[in-house]
């Protein structure tokens, strides 16, 4: 007895052991395929984006706006499935929305954004040594000659805010076929790819067009080594100023947006208890069932508005009272 006692112990050791490291390396792939998908997808972002403005200059805002928003509809349409963020202000705004957990999915989404970033503004200046740098300055952002520090600031808070408020809106849940899902992936990143080329264009004369800490923080970086640190200054604009835009969504999303939703489905149900759609016009054996006839109509009306029995005219239920040329009315426009 004491022999399996010991043998019962060491399995039911064995299987709780088991249990937690299975759970262990669960939680370590989930974590892993959130670093590789935000590293990725950023690396992507900036390599791209970046490396058009260091081959083209930013003296042509069109040419910049199309550069950033085209670059960023492919990452959205390439990542669009492993959900990256690829910007730590989306990242901030899904944490107020309770899409992403506080701890420790937003630091590391954060954190391998800007790795995946300053990774690649390194291979980007290998690429582009200083005298191939049509930008003359790395591409980091600086203010317009013409433009107010407080002018500036809010451009990056309010275009940021108009940007994360089209993923919000061009992101459909209801999802549940294909072609809804092709049609969903196709949405998002047309929709937020053309609102960045507007958005780009208009804030290149005036700050570059951050709205992307990762974007203005890797740049900066990589552009140290070449710039000195004036590459760092007025970067409270470029960080605080997403952030700030992106918490301004969070919290009208969160706090507005979904309950004003809710209560639209609550009214829907109390008085549209049956939505008529394709399936239902399908399963139905007739269309009597959905959508009701000119019979059903006269039928309905005639329980509302029975004839009199003693009418004089056979071929009409009504007489000529003023009651009857009302309903007469009713009748022939029913029909």
């Amino acid at each position: 007895m004491p022999e399996m006692e010991r043998r019962s112990d060491f399995s039911e050791f064995c299987s709780e052991t088991s249990e937690f490291y299975e759970a262990t390396y669960t939680e370590f792939q989930k974590w892993s395929l959130i670093a590789l998908a935000e590293f990725s997808a950023t690396f992507m972002l900036i390599f791209v984006t970046m490396g058009g403005e260091l081959a083209v200059g930013t003296m042509d805002a069109m040419t910049v706006g199309l550069i950033n928003g085209l670059g960023e509809l492919a990452v959205i349409a390439s990542f669009v499935h492993l959900k990256a963020d690829f910007n730590p202000a989306h990242t901030i705004t899904f944490v107020i929305t309770n899409d992403v957990a506080f701890w420790p999915e937003s630091f590391i989404r954060i954190g391998f954004q800007l790795i995946g970033g300053i990774t690649a503004c390194a291979i980007l200046a290998v690429i582009y040594p200083e005298d191939s740098d049509l930008t003359e300055y790395f591409a980091c952002l600086k203010l317009g000659e013409r433009t107010t520090w407080i002018g500036a600031f809010f451009a990056e808070v309010w275009c940021s805010a108009i940007v994360i408020y089209v993923i919000f809106q061009s992101a459909s849940k209801d999802t549940e076929g294909l072609q809804q899902k092709i049609s969903a992936s196709l949405a998002i990143p047309n929709a937020v790819g053309f609102t960045m080329v507007v958005v780009i264009t208009m804030l290149v004369p005036v700050t570059g067009g951050s709205l992307n800490p990762a974007r203005a923080i890797s740049t900066a970086v990589i552009g140290h080594f070449r710039y000195g640190s004036e590459v760092w200054k007025h970067m409270e604009i470029f960080v605080l100023g997403p952030v700030i835009g992106s918490i301004l969504v969070g919290v009208y999303v969160e706090f507005f947006l979904k309950r004003l939703r809710n209560w639209h489905d609550k009214m829907e149900t109390v008085f549209f208890p049956r939505k008529v759609t394709v399936e239902t016009l399908r399963s139905s054996w007739s269309l009597k069932n959905v959508i009701p006839n000119r019979r059903n109509r006269h039928n309905s009306l005639s329980e509302i508005f029975p004839p009199e029995s003693n009418s004089s005219d056979e071929s009409s239920p009504f007489d000529g009272s003023e009651y009857s040329t009302e309903r007469e009315r009713i009748y022939s426009e029913s029909r």
